[in-house]
Order: C-alpha cells, then sequence, then structure tokens
C-alpha cells in the first residue's frame, strides 16, 4: 500500500533537491574548468575535447535536474522532466567521451562513442515522445 506525502513534504524535498543539484552544478562548473585546464596542458585535443565533453555533460545534468525540482509545482513540471530525464542520458554518454577517445581511441574508440551517443538520443526521443505511456518498459 502506497502511503500519501504530504504537499509540505514534497515541496521541501523538492527544494532541498534543487538546492542540492545546484550546489553540485556549481562544482560541475569549478571542475569542468579544471579538466579544460588539464586538456590544454596535455597537448592533446582529444583529451581537451573529451574532458569538457564530460564538464559540459555535467554541467547540462545538474542545469536541468536544478530546474525540474526548483521548477517542480509550475506548468513547466512535464517539460523540464523530460529535460531532467535527457540529461541522465547525456551525462551517460558524456562520461565515455574521455574512455572512448583516450583510453580506447581509434576505429573501436570511435565506433563504441557512435554507437554510445546514438543510444543516448534514442533515449532522450523516447522520453520525449513516449514519457509514462510504457511504465513496464522503465526502471
Amino acid at each position: 500500500m502506497r502511503v500519501a506525502k504530504s504537499k509540505h513534504y514534497e515541496f521541501n524535498n523538492e527544494m532541498f533537491s534543487a538546492i542540492t543539484h545546484a550546489f553540485a552544478l556549481g562544482l560541475a562548473v569549478v571542475g569542468t574548468i579544471a579538466l579544460g585546464i588539464k586538456g590544454a596542458n596535455s597537448g592533446s585535443q582529444l583529451e581537451l575535447i573529451s574532458y569538457l565533453g564530460f564538464g559540459i555533460s555535467l554541467i547540462i545534468l545538474y542545469t536541468a535536474s536544478t530546474a525540474f525540482h526548483g521548477f517542480y509545482f509550475s506548468k513547466a513540471r512535464h517539460v523540464l522532466q523530460v529535460l531532467d530525464h535527457s540529461g541522465v542520458f547525456i551525462l551517460i554518454a558524456g562520461s565515455y567521451l574521455p574512455y572512448c577517445l583516450v583510453a580506447i581511441g581509434g576505429p573501436l574508440g570511435i565506433g563504441l562513442l557512435i554507437a554510445i551517443w546514438a543510444l543516448c538520443f534514442g533515449g532522450i526521443l523516447y522520453k520525449l515522445f513516449f514519457l509514462n505511456r510504457f511504465k513496464h518498459l522503465e526502471t
């Protein structure tokens, strides 16, 4: 049996999530700057691109999540939920950038990266057009 949450609890929970994700967004910006410096100092454009891509994916995730939780009770909730879920897909794909481009490299790394980003965009399209339509397929 599911117990109903009070509006007060739900509001506090969403605001706490918005605050913590805004803090994480600030850390993501600082981290992305640090990764950009590391990539620039490496002398490798692939490292710079992969580090910045990962950092930008963090910024996208925490921006979308902060907006979703901060405006949870607004009319924009469903649009922001799609952006929040899309941010998760982007972060997952962005996390593979350094691994595929720097650690693996070559055609295998690029091929794997293309496959991962294709799945990322497939997930975004699924959330965009089928959000909450096929609950049995979602976790």
